[in-house]
């Protein structure tokens, strides 16, 4: 399947150090493959599946983060 591109931007800008060694042992996919999906966009259903899971978990841990005034909260 080809990834939507607003998609694969969306993961592109959430990505950090390290989220190559974690998705390989969540997906089962090599790094080289795990790179090979963030350029082309190309990969199985399934694959692309538990990347979406792992990037939203990220997106929703940083909505949670805050930087309010204590007095605010």
């Amino acid at each position: 399947m080809t990834i939507p591109k607003e998609t694969l931007e969306k993961w592109n800008a959430l990505r950090e150090r390290g989220d190559m060694i974690l998705l390989a042992k969540k997906t089962g996919v090599n790094r080289t493959s795990l790179h090979h999906i963030f350029t082309t966009g190309e990969c199985s259903v399934r694959v692309a599946e538990k990347i979406n899971v792992f990037y939203k978990s990220r997106q929703n841990k940083i909505k949670s983060i805050t930087l309010g005034d204590p007095e605010e909260e």
